[in-house]
């Protein structure tokens, strides 16, 4: 508000302390006597002075229906009743039922200090209340501790003290306003003009039958920053008499609170003229339940609204009609009321009992007819804010009246129930659309039926067969000329339908403006500090403190100001920041800092600090995991990308590599201040696991992320080769195919093949396949010679030389070697005896082991009978290696536990040991590749000899490396010769993969000689 406003506030008072005394109340009569009343829409009228008997129809719940514009006044002094008003001449407001409302402020004083303290006493009714429930602030409900202070956080100061204090009088008969308040802190002083009161004057002030509330404001520029707030509350009104048990209580019971009105000073006061037994069954349907389309049940009808006694009767009687689609009647001196609930007939009445003609009015004009119904209510739903009910239509109305749609207005202003206004709207459409009405006289069989009651009616000339009608009016009369007597009814018909209600009220979709107070949620919840830093010029880090919090929720926020200081000085350093996050800098290691921020709106209000401490330097919190994390393999690369924590002192992130799916061991191979890293340097089809840590500022740095895999791009498949392929067939420069026979035709001409049978090129000339061979060439103009490189091998041949061409002079010192000799062409036929001494063999060429002796120079025929014995051979060099392999394919469901043999292999052992060694390859076969490392089955794996295990391995697991092999082998020790059976098995013993595959199993027999 500001000081202006503040200062204002000196000795002010609205009315004197007399005014007090003026305030309406109970009891207070507003007329006397017998009220007329009259039902505009019908015309009917109640004389003071009747010359017969009759009873009619005084006002009724239709009456508004057909009235052309709603009176909103009904609904409240000052078009609502969220409000509060200064004037020393309101009218008396008696409350019914449960509804939210303010009041007339009878009472305003400063006091205190600087008029610190404002007082007002806001009237709520003129009469005893049955309670004053929830008070409400402006439009919200507040918390009202035993201390009689608002507890609630939006009406404290920063440091949390309670700047309202209200109490409430219910108007009871032994209250006292004047004792009670004086009895606390800070009272009101009760001064008129800055006069204190004149003896007496204060003891009578004690508020009896006055409902009230007093509220004491304590002045604070952010607690009322918006002004003086409105204070309303939820209030029990008036207690009513019951005639169906002579008590006097609470209700709302629209029966009871209209008999209430009728007999009270106040209103019609007719004590005494009520015909109780109709409104002890009308109450009694007003109490009956209805069930609730959302599950539940409430009463059928209840009054709950201000009766403003500035209102006519007439006009207050119609309203408290509509909250149950009541009928008020009048006749023999009493009322008499029938609520809106089917009865069934009574009596029904033929032509035998008419004694005059008829008359039928059979329809009102299109004027007064209407086939939408729609209004406004007090929803206790909405906090008894004035709103519309769901709008009631009939598509078959609409089509009846030429499919235009006509709709009334039906203002509810003593409903505060949807599902209830609905019901009464509804109720109102079908009974106005039964529009019939009959009058006639009848005979003294009519005398016993009453207004209100059903009666049926039998004409077959109107094809009337028991048709329902309610009667509406009754007189009975003496023909003076003939003596007869006669009871003459007025009837408007009715049906069950018509009151019929399925459960199909619709919650109410209110469009609610919810406007935030300037002042309201300002408070953060709390602070995160960080260590952060920056590298100055000369390598120095300067340390500083990143402090962020989130956001109030109120729109009104300007700013933030920022303090902080080591908390050991006395003095902050201040600075402000329309973010939410500020980096504060440079801080002393190792020295503790205390920091507080606070949220301050554009009008200047600001809220409570919130505080926290941090160590300068002595950052030890990690920055959180990366996430979304993505692996990408290329050509010899692979990208990484990943989403970085939001953490304000992320400094970079680390990226380690391994083989396999595991952290440990893992290197690092880079950093990165972005959210991507490219390893290079790759070669193909590799696959390389990664993991990534954040390290902040500080160096603090977080835990490994769980890993990710991509594999480089392999490029020895058939698609690679073809587009080789065909990138040369482009340049015409396609590869030369080698055939075995020659193919029928080519493709195209010019097309070569090679036919290995011939070892001849073959061209196609578009008809048949030409050999591509060598003409006759003169070489009679080259010259030089031909080195040995430019001689293809095997091309000169002995037919090529005359004999002795080549002698030992033709040929160079060491030019021919072994290599020259081809296999088995020297013999000892073509060695004279004795040519080959000792003396002609160099040291290093004497043949010393095997593998100076080419394969098959030293035939059978050459070894002498005996002169090869064990001494010349190495142990384990003569072999006779044998193998068996088993399906390429083999599946093992996780269900099936059986010992299965993969392979087997029979060989006929001599009697030398042997090697044998059992290979396997095993894998998954899911739907997808199993990469995490909890994901594997178990198996025992046996080499076995003739049923007994020799080699094992137990508990391998696969899992989720990529086909992982197995190899077995021993040493058969064998001591004889016999016949052995080897065989390699398979059990599964346990996991949680459904499927594995076994690939190529193989046994490798080597029997060793010596």
């Amino acid at each position: 508000m500001g000081a202006r406003v503040k200062d204002s506030l000196y000795n002010y008072r609205l009315v004197s302390l007399n005014s007090w005394e003026r305030i309406p109340r109970d009891p207070f009569i507003l007329f006397g006597g017998n009220i007329l009343a009259s039902a505009t829409a019908t015309q009917i009228f109640i004389s003071k002075a009747i010359s017969y008997i009759a009873i009619s129809a005084v006002t009724t719940w239709a009456i508004k229906a057909l009235t052309p514009t709603p009176d909103f006044g009904a609904f409240g002094t000052s078009q609502g009743l969220i409000a509060n008003t200064r004037t020393a001449t309101a009218p008396q407001e008696i409350i019914y039922g449960t509804i939210r409302k303010g009041g007339v402020v009878s009472y305003v004083e400063s006091t205190g200090d600087t008029n610190k303290f404002l007082h007002q006493i806001i009237v709520l009714g003129g009469h005893e209340v049955n309670g004053i429930g929830s008070v409400y602030i402006n439009d919200a409900t507040v918390t009202i501790g035993s201390d009689y202070f608002v507890s609630d956080a939006r009406w404290k100061d920063a440091d949390s003290n309670a700047k309202i204090y209200i109490r409430k009088f219910t108007g009871a008969d032994n209250q006292n306003v004047y004792s009670t308040l004086n009895a606390i802190t800070d009272p009101p002083e009760w001064k008129i003009d800055g006069v204190a009161p004149s003896a007496g004057q204060d003891t009578n002030f004690k508020g009896e039958g006055i409902a009230c509330l007093y509220v004491r404001m304590e002045y604070d520029q952010n607690v009322f920053a918006e002004g003086i707030p409105l204070f309303t509350a939820i209030v029990e009104g008036k207690k009513v008499y019951d005639p169906r048990n002579s008590s006097t209580a609470f209700s709302a019971n629209a029966a009871l609170c209209i008999r209430d009105y009728l007999t009270s000073s106040y209103g019609v006061d007719n004590t005494g003229v009520t015909l109780d037994t109709t409104f002890s069954a009308a109450a009694n349907a007003c109490d009956e339940t209805v069930t609730l389309s959302g599950g539940g049940t409430e009463k059928r009808y209840e009054l709950n609204g201000v009766v403003s006694l500035d209102r006519s009767p007439s006009d207050i009687l119609a309203d408290m009609m509509t909250s149950c689609a009541a009928t008020l009647f009048w006749g023999q001196g009493n009322w008499q009321l029938k609520v809106g609930e089917y009865t069934a007939a009574v009596k029904t009445f033929t032509l035998d009992d008419f004694r005059s003609g008829i008359s039928v009015e059979t329809k009102p004009s299109r004027r007064d007819s209407f086939n939408i119904v729609r209004g406004m209510f007090n929803s206790a739903a909405d906090d008894y804010i004035r709103t519309d009910y769901p709008e009631i239509r009939s598509s078959t109305f609409i089509t009846n009246d030429a499919g235009v749609e006509s709709a009334v207005d039906l203002a509810l202003p003593y409903t505060t129930s949807s599902a209830m206004a609905q019901r009464l709207a509804k109720m109102t459409l079908f009974r106005a659309r039964e529009s019939m009405t009959v009058s006639a006289d009848f005979g003294l069989d009519a005398f016993n039926v009453q207004v209100g009651d059903v009666v049926g009616i039998t004409n077959s000339r109107y094809g009337w067969s028991a048709k329902e009608f309610e009667v509406v009016g009754w007189k009975f009369s003496n023909d003076s000329s003939s003596g007869e007597l006669s009871v003459s009814l007025t009837l408007r018909e009715t049906s069950s339908a018509a009151f019929s209600w399925s459960a199909e009220e619709s919650e109410i979709l209110s469009n609610n403006s919810t406007l935030p107070s300037v002042g309201a949620s300002l408070a953060i919840a709390a602070l995160n500090i960080s260590g952060g830093g920056r590298t100055a010029g000369d390598g120095t880090f300067i340390h500083s403190a990143i402090v962020s919090w989130t956001a109030p929720s109120n729109s009104f926020i300007s700013h933030y100001e920022v303090e902080y200081k080591a908390t050991s000085d006395s003095n902050y350093h201040s600075t402000t920041t329309t973010e939410t996050s500020i980096e504060l800098s440079p801080l002393v290691d190792a020295v503790e800092y205390t920091f507080r921020v606070r949220a301050v709106t554009v009008q200047g209000i600001k809220g409570s600090f919130v505080t926290a401490t941090f160590t300068g330097g002595g950052d030890t919190t990690a920055p959180a995991l990366p996430t979304a994390i993505s692996a990408t393999g290329g050509f010899k690369f692979i990208t990484i990308n990943w989403t970085n924590p939001t953490d304000s002192d992320l400094n970079f992130v680390e990226i380690y590599e391994n083989s396999t799916n595991s952290s440990t061991g893992a290197t690092k191979v880079g950093v990165s201040g972005g959210d991507t890293f490219t390893r290079t340097n790759l070669g193909l089809n590799q696959t390389k696991y990664y993991f990534l840590k954040s390290v902040d500022y500080t160096g603090n740095k977080s835990a490994f992320t769980t890993g990710v895999s991509a594999t480089t791009t392999y490029l020895d498949d058939p698609d690679f080769e073809n587009g080789i392929r065909q990138i040369f067939i482009d340049a015409g420069l396609d590869m030369i195919q080698p055939v075995s026979s020659l193919p029928s035709s080519g493709d195209f001409v010019g097309q070569n093949v090679y036919l290995t049978s011939d070892n001849v090129l073959y061209a196609w000339n578009g008809s048949s396949w030409a050999a591509n061979t060598a003409g006759a060439t003169s070489f009679s103009g080259l010259s030089g010679s031909i080195a040995i490189g430019q001689i293809p091998n095997s091309l000169i041949t002995e037919l090529k030389l005359a004999d002795n061409s080549v002698t030992a002079n033709k040929i160079s010192a060491n030019a021919v070697g072994a290599n020259e000799i081809a296999a088995n062409s020297i013999t000892g036929n073509k060695i004279v005896a004795n040519t080959i001494t000792g003396g002609l063999l160099a040291t290093a060429g004497i043949i010393t082991n095997s593998a100076q002796i080419d394969q098959g120079i030293i035939g059978a025929a050459s070894i002498t009978d005996a002169s090869i014995t064990t001494a010349k051979i190495g142990n384990n060099v003569v072999t006779f290696p044998q193998m068996a392999t088993g399906s390429s394919l083999t599946d093992v469901q996780f269900t099936d536990t059986a010992l299965k043999t993969l392979v087997t292999l029979t060989v006929s052992n001599t009697g030398a040991s042997a090697q044998v060694v059992a290979n396997l390859f095993a894998t998954h076969r899911n739907n997808n590749y199993v990469t995490a490392s909890g994901e594997y089955r178990k198996f025992n794996y046996n080499l076995r000899k003739n049923g007994t295990s020799i080699a094992g391995l137990s508990g391998a697991m696969v899992g989720h490396f990529n086909a992982p092999s197995f190899t077995l082998q021993a040493l058969d020790n064998n001591t004889s010769a016999s016949t052995i059976t080897y065989t390699l098995t398979v059990q599964n013993t346990g996991g949680n993969t459904s499927w594995t595959r076994f690939l190529y199993p193989t046994i490798s027999y080597l029997e060793l000689k010596k």
